[in-house]
């Protein structure tokens, strides 16, 4: 589904602002 697709790109995405964040 193109859905998963989503939430894992939205997952890295969040990843990628946490590890900014630090």
């Amino acid at each position: 589904d193109s859905r998963s697709s989503v939430v894992a790109s939205w997952k890295q995405r969040l990843n990628i602002a946490l590890s900014s964040a630090i």
